[in-house]
């Protein structure tokens, strides 16, 4: 380990294992230190300047004499300077809280690093030196210089206007060096100079060369292109931290296992029973106890919190972690030893103490003038401690073979091959790296083995999820299929084994379907902080945060919360603009040295007081409240309950205080109307007046009491109609019963009284919450604020026991209401027999909630003047009782399917806004709501609920339909297997019906049930009237036509719009994946928003907006090939209506409204204005083309059409081309290879020795014995087959960051396609159907379609591309190129001889790489001039947007003969001396495809398509004669 004493980390700067570490292999500081010292030394070679470390050595011997011989310290400072290129000291200002001050010191390059001096005392050691006084001290402005200590200097500067990045102060033999962030917990470098000069070590990354990197000016100052060494260096060892946590989640995931498969051991050794345990509990309760451990690892690492008495010697020797640590490293040997309990039990006695406390000074026999009692705990009593939590392994205890193995996995880096297994440093892990810990496993489930099982994934990949397999049926999965392990073998060694969990044993693992429904991802910080950053700003903005004290009035929510990164993020940054507001408001700073704990308090007042969240996965909810606790630990804050504001449920499945007129019941209406949201708002202002009733909201009905059109839903899985057949006709008969029918006057009136019923309880409900609020709050001093103290007159066990669990009061009630109105929609098909008819829906209502009667009208008012909590509950009480409403055991005995309702709705976990938030509500809404809510999209994949029973479905290569269908019959008579099916479809055809309904979601309508939309629409109307919504979501409504209610919502709402690209992988998904951050706020009469796309990186944003235009544009790549980072103003466009109606232009036809214009992305401004250019002219779509998308890929191969198969057709009738197949102007480019392992698996063929009639191979054959309609279904056009003409075809898949987003070519007659292609005819005119390829193969056609930002390239964009007339020569020519790029068989005789009146021969089309090339860039040049686009504007689009193709022209080379130079000898060229050539056999090539033998001639030559593109334009504009074609 590269350790040295003169280098000392105090309290981890940086990452101890990161700065200490050997390894190279890795990121480490030895790294970084031998990769910094080349770069010097290269740089000296080059230069001949003397590189630091030279510098450092020169100086060296001077500086040990200076230390030896007690030097005068203007000598030894001097020497210091020199030798890390220090400039000398002079007086420098700063203000302080408005005063003006002095000291001296010196800057460097622009102020980025401070040096400063401190007056050593004789016995300067690392612990005093922060505390040494200032060289001259700090002079205010007319006055004499005051003593200062350097931390009150460090403090003071960090918090200046402008502050420095680095402070470095120079103290006698030491030196510090301080950084912004840090400097406030306490941490910081310290270097003694005299040790290292004296050792005088000088090997490689040795301890002179670590010191000269560490305290050159060169790496501590900001560099001239803006960056500073350092920080990207601590950068480093934060993602060093992230990568730890990657690995600290494979830790916490292993030792779930060894938890639970110890507990279960353990209650076999004493005889407890076995049957009655959980597997999920058990994994619970597992992870709680991890979660202990791990916090007190983070409290030890943060002892400035005092959170535990970290620096008393009793807690290190008694308590204290580092024990463990001890431990760990020399494990258990004997049995007795192993099994034994006395890590447990230490661990116990230090979790007692953290819940309960410990003081001394309380104890009976105390000995109040003791001078050391004994160590103080505070008592935190936080759920996460409780006993409860833990049970199933409290009641066994853990074994110290178990413990020490999970303590192994949690302090310890983990092992690799060649690396230093370190400790994991907790202070550089934060808790947004715990958050990623855990979301990386939302997705896992626990369960207990029945039999044994393999673990079996793709490929024996787990890391997407896995299965498991009884070992009886391992021949029935592909063999490559196992998940393999490393196992000890008893002989000594390892080996790769079978991944198994025996009968009995407990196993923790990842379900793919899990997975990918969770859609747990983790949001990396960056991204996190820019959200969180951006709505903050726009609530500045908008003018909701003026004032210190509007910071502390906003409520705050993460809607899909996670663990909480949002709600942290949140926390601390509203808590930092409360200091900074409130310090201007007072004109006074606070104390640096007590900015740290001032700034937790914040945190926490606001944490515990401000913050909501939801989220449908009940230890999520439990986690984000350790992840908000851990990050606002406070000495003041005791027993912190979050259980009121952090609630479990499914954010987008609940009712509403949404109502109807009783009109509206008399025509069905209430079915298909938007129904009135009633203002929880006027409820709260009438129970304030003292009025029994909120008259807004009287007469009406509420929604939840009236049958819902989605009720029964399940009986519309198409996917179940022959399995659960008789059940779907019963739902669907039971379903028109309740909603075909306009309600009876009776019912009418029995909903009229129930919806008063709901009023009372509602009313009372909402004083018992805002009650509850204010006692749950919490007394916390903050700065610069008097305390408000709150008096405590009921304890949190009430409010459970009387609002949260009390199943007979208003709440519960309210909410069981509620739960059975949705639970309808979600109900089972296996409890058909259940349902209830409207009369006992009515009936159930009135045992539930009672009746209402004028004669309690006494007992309402009483209401209003009821603040006290005693006198609500019993309130509460006599109101329900004199209702009539039954007791809530009566109820469910007398009406028994509210069983189902109770299982259905613990299940899928309903959230009802208004109720369970009924206090925010009561104040307006939300004023801030953050997160990343899921991407996915309910949907219903038969396989993937197969595979649970049976893994074949997932893990077989390619089966046939035919294949899928005989094994699935092999498992519909399984009771299992059709509950797990039936569950799963049932409750995606759920979701998508309450998404797409139109009461409860109106801007959704018609749309894909994306569950991202729903939480739109869900936080525009959760906010309130100046909230600010900052989303992280996808952006299909943006370019998807029926999305336009909700893209017209959207742009009316979004104040700032960035779209982002993940090529640089920020997110842990695929690097093509692009989403954006929304930011929303209330409704404007006219769209008015911040709009930038094409982004990687959220700092490119962040420096755009400051940009000063200076520059050359970004693009999507820069000119080295690099995703283009670079800010620029015109990267920001503001979007208005104009920008609309220019959108409106490219994109729509006149009957579409402005403002639901689908979106344009463009990377900058000048691209923007040449679409604007392309605005007016005239359309594809007045061509009157035809489409067909041809055989759908899943539908049509599952009614038997076609099947998987590999071969060589021997006619065109029997083809079903695929997207792979073609290329731009080229309809053969690719054919698959006969192994079809992957839609990669596809080989180039050969256009030169291509034979006349050759036919490419397919992967799909038609069926026509089992579909002998397979020609007569594929669809027509006018009467003849859509298989019949000449085609357009293009890939559907649009590529918008690949080399081109559109590939269309001409497709023979006869030949099929799949929806992986769209095809397009003019059936009258082949001439018209060429030209427009011809359009749509130009590089600026495919911009347009790029700028749209469509995922698939649909017939609605294609025909609205820009098609204008152009003259007779020109057209001519377009179309004689396009055909010679195309024409590539005798297949396409027939319309080559057709449109050129001349017969087609081999010799006909362009084959070669280098004229098809120019032919292509003609093409360009025609379609761009019949735009009126310059050549300046072409070639800019080409560099800006195209980043594949300009690199693939850069690397590309063409021999003599005009053929592309295969890769292989290009790259041997390259390696060659300047004027070697390779030898003919080194030129010598085989296709692959055709097995043709090819030599490329020299020279070898690198096109310039740029210049091909304005010789090309200027020669067409010559041959018209001016600039319109």
């Amino acid at each position: 380990m590269a350790a040295y004493d003169s280098i000392l980390n105090v309290d981890e700067w940086i990452s101890d294992h990161y700065f200490t570490t050997d390894e190279t292999k890795g990121e480490s500081f030895t790294k970084r230190v031998k990769t910094r010292t080349k770069e010097w030394a290269d740089l000296e070679n080059e230069t001949g300047t003397l590189s630091p470390v030279k510098r450092f050595q020169q100086y060296r011997g001077d500086l040990q004499k200076a230390f030896a011989t007690d030097a005068d310290a203007e000598t030894t400072d001097g020497l210091i300077r020199k030798a890390f290129g220090f400039g000398a000291s002079s007086t420098k200002n700063y203000n302080r809280a408005g005063e003006q001050l002095s000291y001296e010191g010196w800057h460097g390059n622009a102020g980025t690093l401070i040096v400063l001096n401190a007056q050593p005392d004789e016995d300067v050691n690392e612990d005093n030196l922060v505390s040494l006084s200032v060289t001259g001290g700090v002079t205010p402005a007319g006055k004499d210089p005051q003593p200062t200590k350097v931390s009150k200097l460090i403090g003071d500067l960090f918090l200046a206007q402008e502050p420095p990045e680095f402070i470095v102060v120079i103290a006698g033999t030491w030196v510090l060096v301080t950084e912004r962030e840090s400097w406030p917990l306490g941490r910081y470098l310290a270097i003694n100079l005299q040790l290292a000069v004296e050792r005088n070590d000088t090997k490689k990354a040795g301890e002179l060369e670590r010191v000269a990197v560490i305290l050159a000016r060169e790496n501590l100052e900001r560099a001239a292109d803006g960056t500073t060494w350092w920080t990207q260096t601590r950068d480093e060892s934060q993602q060093h931290a992230v990568k730890v946590s990657g690995d600290l989640r494979d830790a916490v995931r292993e030792s779930i296992e060894i938890i639970g498969n110890d507990v279960l051991a353990r209650r076999g050794e004493q005889q407890l029973p076995l049957d009655a345990i959980d597997g999920n509990d058990l994994a619970r309760q597992s992870l709680r106890y991890l979660y202990r451990i791990l916090f007190l690892l983070f409290a030890e690492a943060s002892p400035e919190l005092a959170i535990l008495p970290t620096g008393t010697p009793e807690y290190v020797d008694g308590y204290g972690l580092d024990r463990l640590r001890d431990q760990i490293l020399d494990p258990p040997v004997t049995d007795k030893a192993r099994h034994g309990t006395h890590l447990y039990d230490s661990l116990q006695v230090l979790f007692a103490q953290v819940n309960h406390g410990h003081d001394p000074l309380e104890a009976p026999d105390a000995d109040t003038d003791a001078q050391n009692e004994g160590i103080t705990f505070r008592n935190l009593e936080a759920d996460l401690f409780k006993s409860e939590a833990t049970a199933l392994i409290d009641e066994v205890k853990l074994s110290n073979d178990a413990l020490t193995r999970v303590l192994q996995n949690l302090l310890l880096s983990k092992v690799s091959a060649g690396k230093d297994r370190g400790f994991i440093s907790y202070a550089t892990l934060g808790v947004t790296e715990l958050g990623q810990v855990y979301e990386g496993l939302m997705s896992y489930h626990g369960f207990i083995a029945q039999e044994d099982l393999y673990e079996v994934a793709p490929k024996g990949d787990a890391s997407k999820g896995s299965w498991v397999l009884p070992v009886h049926r391992a021949d029935s999965v592909p063999q490559d299929s196992f998940v393999m392990e490393t196992q000890q073998q008893e002989e000594g060694g390892t080996a790769k084994v079978r991944r198994q969990h025996p009968a009995g044993s407990f196993a923790f693992r990842q379900s793919s379907r899990d997975r990918e429904r969770s859609a747990s991802f983790y949001t990396p910080q960056v991204l996190t902080e820019f959200t969180v950053g951006q709505a903050i700003e726009v609530l500045q903005e908008e003018g909701r945060i003026t004032t210190s004290e509007d910071v502390l009035s906003l409520t705050i929510c993460e809607p899909a919360m996670g663990s909480g990164a949002f709600a942290v993020e949140a926390v601390r940054q509203l808590a930092e603009l409360y200091l900074k507001l409130r310090e201007d408001e007072l004109d006074e700073q606070v104390d640096p040295e007590t900015r740290t704990l001032e700034l937790q308090k914040v945190k926490a007042h606001i944490a515990l007081h401000q913050v909501y969240g939801v989220d449908l996965n009940p230890t999520a909810v439990e986690l984000a409240e350790i992840s908000l606790w851990l990050d606002t630990m406070t000495s003041q804050l005791k027993a912190p309950w979050f259980g009121l504001h952090l609630r479990r449920g499914n954010s987008l499945i609940g009712a509403l205080r949404s109502t109807y007129s009783t009109a509206q019941l008399k025509k069905r209406e209430w079915l298909t109307a938007v129904p009135r949201r009633e203002s929880v708002e006027n409820l709260a202002k009438a129970i304030d007046a003292g009025e029994t009733r909120d008259i807004n909201a009287a007469g009406r009905i509420h929604q939840f009491l009236l049958p819902s059109s989605t009720w029964g839903a399940a009986a519309d899985a198409k996917d179940l109609k022959t399995l659960a057949k008789d059940e779907i006709a019963a739902m669907k008969a039971w379903r028109r019963s309740v909603t075909g029918k306009v309600p009876t006057k009776e019912q009418t009136k029995k909903l009229t009284n129930l919806t008063a019923r709901v009023e009372s309880l509602w009313a009372i409900t909402l004083s018992k919450m805002r009650i509850a609020e204010d006692q749950i709050r919490r007394d916390i001093d903050l700065w610069g604020r008097g305390t408000e103290h709150t008096a405590k007159n009921i304890r949190r066990e009430q409010i459970e026991r009387e609002l949260l669990h009390n199943e007979d009061g208003a709440y519960l009630r309210l909410r069981l209401a509620m739960d059975a109105w949705n639970a309808l929609t979600f109900w089972p098909l296996t409890a058909t027999d259940e349902l209830p008819d409207l009369d006992e829906w009515l009936s159930a209502l009135t045992d539930l909630l009672g009746t209402e009667a004028t004669a309690r009208d006494s007992a309402q008012t009483l209401l209003g003047r009821a603040d006290n909590w005693d006198e609500l509950v019993q309130l509460e009480r006599t109101e329900i009782e004199l209702s009539g409403a039954r007791k809530i055991d009566t109820l469910l005995a007398n009406h028994p399917w509210l069983h189902t309702v109770k299982n259905v709705a613990s299940d899928q976990g309903f959230f009802h806004w208004d109720l369970d938030f009924a206090a925010v509500f009561a104040r307006g809404g939300f004023d801030l709501q953050v997160g990343n809510p899921p991407w996915v999209r309910p949907r219903t994949d038969l396989d993937a609920l197969y595979s649970e029973s049976d893994p074949w479905f997932s893990l077989a290569h390619k089966p046939t339909q035919a294949q899928k269908n005989e094994r699935r019959e092999q498992w519909n008579d399984d009771p299992a297997v059709r509950e797990v099916v039936y569950r799963g479809l049932a409750e995606s055809v759920s979701t998508a019906a309450v998404l797409t309904d139109v009461t409860r979601y109106p801007h959704l309508i018609g749309q894909q049930p994306d569950l991202y939309r729903g939480f739109m629409e869900l936080t525009w109307k959760n906010a309130s009237a100046q909230g600010t919504t900052s989303l992280i979501h996808p952006e299909s409504h943006f370019t998807e036509k029926k999305a336009a209610p909700l893209r017209r919502g959207a742009y009316l709402r979004l104040r700032r719009h960035w779209q982002f690209i993940n090529e640089l992988s920020i997110f842990d998904v695929h690097h093509l994946v692009g989403y954006g951050i929304h930011v929303y706020g209330a409704e404007q009469v006219e769209p008015l928003f911040n709009h930038a796309t094409s982004l990687y990186h959220p700092a490119t944003v962040l420096d755009s907006l400051s940009h000063n235009g200076s520059g050359s544009l970004p693009g999507l790549k820069d000119d080295n090939g690099n995703w283009d980072l670079r800010a620029h103003r015109d990267r920001i466009q503001t979007v208005g209506l104009h920008t609309l109606e220019v959108w409106h232009s490219i994109l729509e036809d006149d009957s579409v409204p402005v403002l639901e214009s689908r979106m344009v992305y463009t990377v900058n401004t000048e691209a923007a204005s040449v679409l604007e250019k392309l605005a007016n002219a005239p359309r594809i779509r007045e061509l009157d083309l035809q489409f067909s998308r041809g055989w759908d890929e899943s539908i049509d191969k599952k009614k038997g059409y076609f099947d998987t198969g590999w071969a060589h057709s021997d006619s065109w009738n029997d083809v079903i081309l695929q997207g792979p197949h073609l290329g731009v102007s080229t309809p053969m480019i690719k054919q698959p290879n006969p192994t079809l392992k992957h839609n990669q698996d596809w080989s180039e063929v050969d256009l030169e020795a291509m034979p006349a009639d050759f036919i490419p191979a397919t992967a799909y054959q038609p069926d026509r014995t089992a579909k002998p309609t397979y020609d007569a279904d594929y669809g027509t056009w006018g009467g003849i087959s859509a298989k019949e003409p000449y085609r357009i075809a293009w890939r559907t898949m649009a590529a918008g960051t690949g080399y081109r987003t559109v590939y269309p070519a001409i497709v023979p007659t006869q030949a099929a396609v799949i929806f992986t292609l769209t095809t397009a005819a003019q059936i009258n005119d082949p001439r018209k159907t060429v030209t427009v390829g011809a359009f749509m193969s130009a590089v600026l056609m495919d911009f347009v379609v790029r700028s749209s930002g469509r995922k698939h390239v649909l017939p609605e964009v294609v025909d609205v591309l820009p098609m204008p007339p152009i003259s007779e020569r020109a057209e001519v020519r377009l179309v004689t190129q396009f055909l010679r790029l195309n024409c590539l068989t005798e297949a396409y005789a027939p319309l080559w001889e057709e449109l050129m009146g001349e017969a087609w021969s081999v010799d006909t089309p362009l084959r070669k790489d280098e004229e098809r090339r120019a032919a292509q860039v003609e093409i360009d040049a025609i379609v761009a001039l019949s735009l009126g686009v310059t050549a300046d504007e072409l070639c800019m689009i080409y560099r800006t947007q195209f980043p594949v193709m300009r690199r693939y022209d850069q690397e590309d080379r063409f021999d003599a003969n005009g053929r592309k130079v295969p890769k292989e000898i290009v790259k041997a060229d390259a390696k060659l001396k300047d004027g070697a050539q390779l030898s003919e056999a080194d030129r010598t090539w085989t296709h692959p495809q055709s097995g043709v033998e090819y030599v490329y001639e020299y020279p070898f030559r690198q096109l310039d398509r740029e210049a091909d593109m304005r010789e090309a334009y200027a020669r067409f504009e010559g041959m018209a004669g001016g600039s319109k074609v």
